[in-house]
C-alpha cells in the first residue's frame, strides 16, 4: 500500500492538476474512486461527441452545385418572360423536334417530371405564357 502510495505521489507530482495527464488512483475490484475518475473523464467525452456530431454533421451536408448535379435547374424571370436554365434541360430543349408535336408534349412531359412545371405555376406562368428554354420558347400550356 506505502509503494503504491509513494508512486501515486510521484506520479501527481509530475502530472498538472485538472490536465488530461492528472492521476486519479482507482480500485476496479473494491470501486475506490471509480466516481471520482468518471466526473474527471465526463468533458473529455463530452468534447469528444461534440466534436464527432460535428463532423458528422459537415459529413452529411452535400455540396449541391452543377458540377456535382447536372440535372439541377432554376427558373428566373427576365423582364415578363420566365426563362428555365440548366445544363441537363436545355440539352433535352437543343434536342427536342420543335416541328414534332409529340416531340414537344414530350419535353413538356420531362419538366412536370422534373419539378419544372410545378416552380413555373408558383412563380406564375399561366396558360399561353411563353417560357424560354435555352435558346427555344415554348408556349405554355399549364
Amino acid at each position: 500500500d506505502e509503494e503504491v502510495a509513494a508512486k501515486i505521489a510521484s506520479l501527481r507530482k509530475k502530472s498538472v492538476p485538472g490536465s488530461p495527464k492528472s492521476v486519479i488512483a482507482i480500485s476496479a475490484v473494491a470501486h475506490h474512486h471509480i466516481d471520482e475518475l468518471l466526473r474527471a473523464l465526463l468533458p473529455a467525452v463530452e468534447r469528444a461527441r461534440t466534436a464527432r456530431q460535428q463532423q458528422v454533421t459537415e459529413a452529411a451536408i452535400p455540396v449541391i452545385n452543377e458540377a456535382t448535379q447536372p440535372d439541377l435547374w432554376q427558373v428566373v424571370k427576365e423582364g415578363e418572360q420566365l426563362v428555365v436554365k440548366g445544363a441537363k434541360i436545355e440539352g433535352f430543349a437543343a434536342r427536342t423536334d420543335w416541328s414534332n408535336d409529340a416531340s414537344v408534349e414530350r419535353l413538356r412531359d420531362i419538366l412536370r417530371k422534373a419539378g419544372v412545371a410545378k416552380e413555373l405555376k408558383r412563380q406564375g406562368a399561366e396558360d399561353g405564357a411563353t417560357v424560354r428554354i435555352g435558346a427555344h420558347e415554348l408556349e405554355w400550356l399549364g
